[in-house]
């Protein structure tokens, strides 16, 4: 990432006793050329409609930033009870932030946005320490830092020994809503502290959930399309409105009230140690634990799914677990379960539904069917996440995806069930080609050729996924109301290629083998019996791929080289 310089190099460095956040540079803002630079949290409210979106080191870090943005709004703007949706069609006619009531508030309480506040520093603790002085090293606040492996990372020597007060603002932002669990320092005054240990209380609030950010061509449009006016509350207070916390659980703010407090929640104690010039060190803490059980009234930036051991363990009552996200699994294939149409054995046992749809997706889809906001409306579904290790005292994967819908997607059952049955019908060619490909492997004796263990069933529909990604993200992305039967005959003609297309170069690896086949399990196998119980099974998954009248003259599967002319 090229980051356009802020000052000179050949003006000396100066040495500071204060860093205003809202002032100093230091949020990575894109502009719409690609170039991306550093400003402070006034001319990002100011400059958002010309700024294309944020930056991070890594696409958690901008997500947070994302979310401390959207707390700052969520407070500055006043919402008379009964005008939500008024209140925002108002904001989105301007396409611009309202900076005369941003502003004002920001200034209102400039003090708690100092890095380097003697009393009061922003997101941290004046004075935090430990009875022993020993502090926890910079690596514990960068997550792209492996605890115990610096080798596995691209910082090395001052990089990773010190920090521009910039970057530990970001990486500050960061840690308060994505730290790993684990033992952290045990900080005096904290009286959950035994041998000088504080003992994990869970990752941060916002590692919990597979974030879902609606993103506009601008930035203006990217905070105005996630602030969900339904879970505004005046009593939901961030943590610069409140009084100062210590090293102690901060028992009179227990639970948060609302999207302000949930994305900026105090999960972590943190002092950031300087030498006026650089950030050299840090002391982290355990802070205000917070599960994530049934907290979809107060955040709105996920999906939800019902779970049946959450519930026992409540003794019943309903519980709803954030929808992480798969590193594993591209995002249009969960788009079903995200946009809240799956179900469940063991939620339809309880009575309950078994997903619940984003907070901003419902949002969104109640802005779309009141008019403000248009029905082709350009604009990315992206989801972000972390994936923490055993214990979740480790970070294995971040994702991070995007898929370009339009609101009628989301607002419009039909379109909607169209995605989510495109989606169905290519898992099903999916299934067809795996066992197709265990069959092949079967015939052709599985222990006599390389390539044709076990595994071939999962090798076949990761190819198949992965030819598939792009074509169904471009044509999503084209679906209407008005065209829905011509683009579900288009898709699963798409599917039906690519699915032959992968057969036959199973086929064809199967080799001389599987042509002869082998009796397996009392069955005869060939590769002839498994390409027409493939082709019985891609008809029955893909039913509309052509003219009904066509389809008593079954395609031939193509060969390799075929397929990739279709392609």
């Amino acid at each position: 990432m090229t980051i356009a310089p802020t000052t000179s190099s050949t003006e000396p460095k100066k040495k500071h006793t204060s860093f205003n956040l809202l002032t100093e540079p230091w949020l990575l803002a894109r502009s719409q050329s690609g170039e991306v630079e550093q400003i402070g949290l006034l001319e990002a409210f100011e400059r958002a409609h010309q700024i294309t979106g944020l930056g991070g080191e890594i696409p958690t870090q901008e997500a947070a930033c994302l979310r401390l943005m959207l707390a700052i709004l969520y407070r500055a703007i006043d919402v008379p009870e009964g005008e939500e949706m008024t209140t925002w069609e108002q904001l989105w006619e301007q396409r611009r932030l309202p900076v005369e009531q941003v502003c004002p508030y920001l200034m209102k309480h400039a003090d708690r946005f100092d890095l380097l506040h003697p009393r009061t520093p922003f997101f941290q603790v004046a004075g935090l320490h430990t009875a022993s002085g020993k502090t926890s090293g910079l690596g514990k606040i960068i997550a792209e830092l492996p605890d115990g492996a610096p080798f596995f990372t691209t910082r090395a020597g001052q990089s990773s020994e010190q920090l521009s007060f910039a970057e530990a603002a970001r990486w500050l932002v960061h840690v308060q809503a994505y730290d790993y669990s684990g033992i952290k320092s045990g900080a005096v005054g904290d009286d959950r502290v035994k041998g000088g240990k504080g003992y994990p209380i869970g990752v941060g609030f916002t590692g919990w959930l597979g974030l879902i950010i609606l993103e506009g061509k601008t930035l203006a449009e990217t905070l105005l399309l996630n602030l969900s006016l339904r879970f505004w509350r005046a009593d939901d207070l961030p943590p610069w409105e409140r009084e100062p916390v210590g090293a102690e659980i901060d028992l009179t703010h227990p639970q948060p009230r609302g999207p302000v407090s949930a994305a900026t929640w105090q999960g972590r104690r943190v002092r950031l140690i300087h030498d006026g010039f650089n950030v050299v060190d840090v002391l982290l803490a355990n802070g205000d634990p917070l599960g994530p059980q049934n907290r979809q009234t107060v955040e709105p930036m996920t999906s939800w799914r019902f779970s049946e051991p959450q519930t026992k363990k409540a003794n019943g009552v309903t519980t709803y677990m954030p929808l992480a996200h798969q590193p594993s699994r591209a995002l249009w294939r969960g788009l079903g379960s995200m946009l809240g149409e799956r179900v469940s054995q063991a939620a339809t046992k309880a009575n309950a539904a078994a997903f619940l749809r984003a907070g901003n997706l419902e949002w969104l889809s109640d802005l779309v069917d009141d008019g403000i906001v248009k029905r082709d409306f350009p604009m990315r579904f992206r989801a972000v996440g972390m994936e923490y290790g055993a214990q979740s005292a480790s970070v294995t994967a971040v994702i991070d995806d995007r898929l370009e819908l339009a609101p009628a997607v989301i607002a419009d059952p039909l379109v909607r069930r169209q995605a989510i049955d495109a989606v169905d019908a290519a898992e099903e060619a999916v299934r067809a080609l795996g066992r197709l490909a265990t069959n092949l492997a079967d015939a052709s004796g599985r222990h006599l050729l390389p390539g044709m263990e076990d595994g071939a069933r999962a090798r076949a529909g990761e190819t198949t996924y992965a030819l598939l990604d792009l074509p169904y993200r471009t044509w999503v992305g084209t679906l209407t109301a008005e065209n829905l039967d011509e683009r579900r005959q288009a898709w699963q003609q798409t599917v039906w290629h690519i699915a032959n297309r992968v057969a036959s170069e199973l086929a064809q690896a199967a080799g001389t083998p599987a042509l002869v086949g082998r009796t397996v399990n009392s069955r005869y196998l060939n590769t002839s019996i498994a390409e027409n119980f493939f082709r019985a099974a891609l008809k029955k998954a893909l039913p509309y791929a052509f003219p009904q009248e066509k389809q008593t003259d079954e395609p031939k599967i193509e060969s390799p080289s075929d397929g990739k002319e279709q392609q």
